[in-house]
């Protein structure tokens, strides 16, 4: 076994461990202090109300009535960015930090990967997501739910997020909740990449300059997000993966295939994403 592949998978056990102690702790504070915080779905209904859908489904099998399943509605994995806010609105429905992560089970989840204010952690690969746009966060977040990210084993990173997801039965208003919740923070920019050709990299970023921005901030009109806080190794990871197709591919995830032959026609070489992802990390000092 290489020292990589063990690396991986030490990292994999240590997060589901944290992962396993946040979501006990935050569940019995949750308890303990017979509260449900605002915006968050209640977890304990939401089981209830599944146990009630079970039943109902055992009692129409037994009366000889078929019990369909229900459809999922993917419509909102097309939604842009300003259908986003005008549905739900551009104010925040809370302050930052105004809902304590310890006694919310899927917050805890997120924290234990992500850091407290979602600045990231570099020891394990995670990507900064406090700070970005809730529209953003809301998409993605719904389209690892849905399987229109890290659809396939080639995204280990991807399909470990969307395992973490699937386990804490998050519905689709509560995705929005927690992208509300990270998008309050504003939390140190994460780690940069400075080992690229910079020059080299500027020159290939004039490609992402009409949808991200000469300052790399990204649009809502345009659907893209910020770049320039982001940690630079995860950049380069999503560059690569849009290149070799991991992601980009699924027919749901619309914005992602726009993203993908631009990438393609940008980076040819795992070196040309490390150029271009170190000239993203001198646009903090603008």
């Amino acid at each position: 076994m290489s020292l990589a592949v063990a690396r991986d998978l030490l990292l994999a056990h240590m997060t589901l461990a944290r992962l396993s102690i946040h979501m006990l702790v935050g569940m019995a504070l949750a308890i303990a202090a017979g509260c449900a915080p605002r915006n968050v779905p209640n977890r304990v209904e939401a089981r209830s109300d599944e146990a009630k859908a079970t039943e109902s489904a055992d009692a129409a099998a037994q009366s000889g009535q078929a019990a369909q399943p229900a459809e999922e509605d993917e419509s909102h994995l097309r939604e842009t960015a300003q259908e986003y806010l005008a549905r739900r609105g551009d104010a925040k429905p809370f302050q930052s930090g105004e809902i304590a992560p310890s006694a919310v089970g899927p917050v805890a989840s997120c924290i234990t990967c992500h850091g407290a204010h979602g600045e990231g952690i570099p020891e394990l690969e995670t990507p900064r997501i406090g700070g970005l746009a809730e529209w953003y966060l809301a998409r993605q977040l719904k389209y690892f739910h849905q399987g229109a990210r890290a659809a396939t084993a080639q995204d280990a990173h991807g399909t470990q997020m969307r395992a973490v997801l699937l386990a804490s039965r998050t519905d689709a208003a509560g995705l929005e909740d927690l992208a509300a919740y990270f998008s309050t923070f504003h939390p140190e920019p994460a780690p940069a990449l400075e080992s690229g050709d910079v020059a080299h990299g500027e020159k290939l970023f004039a490609v992402c300059v009409a949808c991200h921005g000469a300052d790399g901030k990204g649009s809502a009109p345009l659907n893209t997000p910020s770049l320039v806080e982001q940690n630079g190794d995860y950049l380069v990871r999503q560059l690569e993966n849009y290149r070799t197709g991991v992601r980009g591919s699924d027919s749901r995830d619309i914005f992602g295939q726009q993203m993908r032959p631009i990438v393609m026609s940008m980076v040819g070489t795992h070196e040309d994403a490390v150029d271009v992802v170190s000239y993203i990390g001198t646009l903090r000092a603008h």
